[in-house]
């Protein structure tokens, strides 16, 4: 294998295999910036490529979540290619199907016992060939007999000459294949090309036999294992060799075609080719390839991509207007705009390539060529906007550029934290990145006007669930945020489980109720719009709207959600006393404290339920009261502090309305795990209906206690003060004033069994 070729592979897949950092990783925020809307997004020019060439853009990422060619591209998956394409000859000659499946049967093992000794197990090929008689298949003369097409037969057994190291007769016998007339020749002639140009010493002859491959193909021959497209892109990899602007313009065509005829790993090979083109600085030879449409976007695409935002998506580029020397692809640029067109239809990646470096000015020169219809050139002018101060006409283009976009193929807003894209330059989710920021900064800019249900939708759908749920907890109002639920998200959303997921859920036992009180409920994945109905639903539940709350809240949670509803309507109700009240109230405050996220956690600050409860969330409300700009001091209490510097200062600027919402619809008290605090006056009310050393009293106190022993000692003590003092006469309040703090080795408290038979809890709770 040519050895420069080895390089690029190894190049590749030092790309695609990084090593990660530990996570946990969550989804990126925005509002948590000053200058996210005028950051440049990440860029995926595989992504890109796909579209410029037609081809479909992949749907499922290989792990790690980058590109793979199809399985048919392996040695191994080009089998069934084989077979299906003889398979549909015999099928039209009428041959009789037991002796198709015989002759498929002898293809089948004779092909996969030449591939044994250079196919991996996972059916990709050695880096090495052992062809010279070190493996040699256990093959007869011939092995495809008379029965296969004449050509067919003749490859095989040249293949198993070159395989036993008779490569001398084995090319002579590729060589006889090409001699027959084309209707003899048309099902292997491309084949014996390609090994011909594989098996020669002289890469001049191997050059052009895998210029014969392409000839024979448009003369007629089939290709069904994408031997075409291949040699295509061993031709152009041949063309990084020159320094000829011409054979680096074909080298261009041939890689692109590859690229479009389904050779992915053509894409290295054009970026290899655009940073040479690039590279030249002779402005004449420039010319030469500006004046080439495809190269043209070809190498304005690798621009693009090679000055995104990627390292730093939500940081603004720094201005470096009138800044020299000039980077080695302003050549490039100063040879396009000799001919660019009135309106350049890629223009935009140029200006984009330009903000991205901090070149403001050159890039709206740029930006005024492009044609109103590019969304890219849209975004741009929306960033350009609001550098102005111009919020309602970047408002504009934004909508402008989400409506052009949406429309494309491949229209997936995904956040990086969620699926991990933030390793990966060219992932699947590079463009779901981008246009996610692109929703962002819309969101943003509808903020900024004060359009709190329009930022709230840009944002959550481009993934950023903690900003959405700040607006959607701390600057909507209940009511507001009501009527908006019901009309974009009327009813509960069916979700679209894995095989994995559903699995999951069949092995899975159904929990009994003190398993869901002490393991909480899995509710498994709810999607975008269950999302924004259980975020409400809990915002009212939190108001004690509980009849409105049921309606939002997920099916799994219902039964446990009605149980705790009916406790509390019956400790108000006025109708119990003594120890059966007091039985009422402690099961309603283990609920509480059990499932008080699951019933009335916030989504954002305080609780961080989109951080699985588990993390501190962003502090929205602490930053943005810093309206004019701010930065983080982690130094400082707290850590965010005004900012002076040009990057710190807020760009669109925090409306005042925003801040005087925050403060009145904000969660209050703003702490973290509010719900064991409500826990704890809740099993402090029934203990107030017990007489001191009852038997159940000493542990009602010590469970309750320790629900906020370890987090806040000292909101905890009146359990301890009271468990000594008023079960002094039992073994608990001896042993635990003898200790001086809870015993947590007793066994905690449960259920007590004097609760109303109407009141008894689910006992099992169906698998979601």
């Amino acid at each position: 294998m040519n050895p420069r070729v080895l390089t690029a592979v190894s190049a590749w897949f030092s790309l695609l295999v990084p090593s990660q950092a530990c996570g946990p990783f969550f989804p990126d925020t925005v509002l948590d910036k000053p200058q996210a809307a005028l950051a440049a997004p990440p860029v995926s020019y595989f992504h890109n490529l796909c579209r410029l060439a037609g081809s479909r853009l992949p749907a499922v990422p290989a792990p790690g979540g980058y590109y793979r060619e199809p399985t048919g591209t392996t040695l191994r998956g080009q089998v069934p290619l084989e077979v299906a394409e003889l398979r549909t000859l015999w099928e039209k000659e009428g041959v009789a199907s037991d002796v198709i499946a015989k002759r498929v049967s002898l293809y089948e093992e004779v092909r996969n016992q030449l591939l044994q000794p250079i196919v991996l197990p996972d059916g990709g090929m050695l880096m090495s060939f052992p062809t010279q008689g070190n493996q040699p298949p256990a093959l007869a003369v011939r092995p495809l007999g008379t029965d296969f097409p004449q050509d067919v037969a003749d490859y095989v057994e040249a293949a198993r000459l070159h395989a036993i190291g008779n490569t001398a007769e084995a090319r002579a016998l590729w060589k006889t294949i090409l001699d027959r007339p084309a209707t003899e020749r048309r099902l292997r002639a491309a084949w014996a090309s390609w090994m011909l140009a594989k098996t020669s010493a002289d890469s001049a002859e191997c050059l052009s036999w895998y210029e014969r491959v392409d000839t024979e193909i448009r003369a007629g021959a089939t290709d069904a294992i994408g031997l075409g497209p291949a040699a295509k892109l061993w031709r152009a990899g041949q063309a990084m060799n020159s320094e000829r602007m011409a054979d680096l313009i074909a080298g261009m065509h041939l890689a692109y075609e590859a690229f479009s005829g389904g050779k992915e790993a053509a894409a290295i090979e054009l970026r290899d080719l655009s940073g040479k083109i690039m590279s030249k600085g002779d402005a004449d030879t420039l010319r030469l390839a500006a004046a080439d449409p495809l190269v043209r976007r070809l190498i304005n695409l690798d621009l693009h991509a090679a000055l995104d935002g990627s390292g730093r998506s939500s940081v603004a580029p720094v201005s470096k207007d009138g800044a020299d020397p000039a980077p080695k692809q302003w050549p490039w640029l100063t040879a396009l705009q000799t001919l660019a067109p009135g309106d350049l239809d890629d223009g935009s990646r140029v200006a984009w390539a330009l903000y991205s470096s901090g070149r403001y000015e050159e890039s709206r020169e740029w930006l005024a060529l492009c044609p109103a219809t590019d969304p890219l050139a849209s975004w741009l002018q929306a960033k350009f906007d609001l550098r102005d101060g111009k919020l309602a006409e970047a408002n504009k283009n934004l909508a402008e550029a989400i409506r052009l976009e949406s429309q494309a193929a491949g229209w997936n807003p995904a956040n990086p934290g969620d699926s991990g894209m933030r390793w990966f330059a060219d992932s699947v989710d590079v463009d779901g990145l981008n246009q996610s920021r692109l929703l962002a900064d819309s969101g943003i800019v509808s903020l900024a006007l004060k359009d709190y249900l329009a930022a709230l939708e840009s944002l959550r759908k481009g993934g950023f669930e903690e900003d959405a749920a700040y607006l959607a907890e701390s600057i909507i109002s209940t009511d507001g945020l009501l009527r908006h639920v019901r009309k974009v998200v009327p009813e509960w959303v069916p979700v679209v489980t894995t095989r994995s997921d559903e699995q999951q859920w069949q092995d899975r036992e159904p929990q009994t109720y003190e398993d869901m009180l002490e393991e909480g409920i899995s509710i498994g994945r709810l999607g975008l719009d269950n999302e924004l109905r259980y975020l409400l639903g809990r915002r009212l539940a939190r108001e004690r709207r509980f009849k409105e709350a049921r309606e939002f809240m997920p099916p799994p949670l219902l039964p446990v959600f009605d149980h705790y509803v009916a406790l509390d309507k019956a400790r108000r109700s006025g109708r119990y006393t003594g120890k059966t009240l007091a039985a009422i109230t402690w099961n309603q405050a283990r609920m509480h404290r059990h499932l008080g996220a699951e019933f009335f956690g916030t989504q954002g600050a305080p609780d961080s339920g989109a951080r699985y409860f588990s993390f501190s969330a962003t502090p929205f409300h602490e930053i943005r009261t810093l309206r004019a700009g701010w930065k983080y001091d982690w130094s400082q209490d707290p850590a965010y502090v005004p900012g002076i510097a040009p990057d710190e200062k807020a760009i669109p600027e925090v409306n005042t309305d925003e801040v005087a919402r925050m403060k009145k619809y904000s969660v209050k008290p703003m702490q973290r795990f509010h719900y064991r605090y409500t826990a704890t006056d809740l099993a402090w009310q029934a203990t107030r209906l017990l007489p001191p050393n009852h038997p159940d009293l000493a542990r009602m106190y010590n469970t309750a206690g320790q629900w906020l022993s370890s987090r806040d000692p000292k909101a905890a003590d009146r359990f301890y003060q009271a468990m000594v003092r008023r079960c002094s006469d039992t073994p608990e309040g001896k042993s635990a004033d003898e200790k001086r703090w809870f015993l947590p080795h007793l066994a905690p408290l449960q259920e007590l069994t004097y609760l109303p038979t109407s009141l008894q809890p689910p006992q099992t709770a169906a698998n979601p």
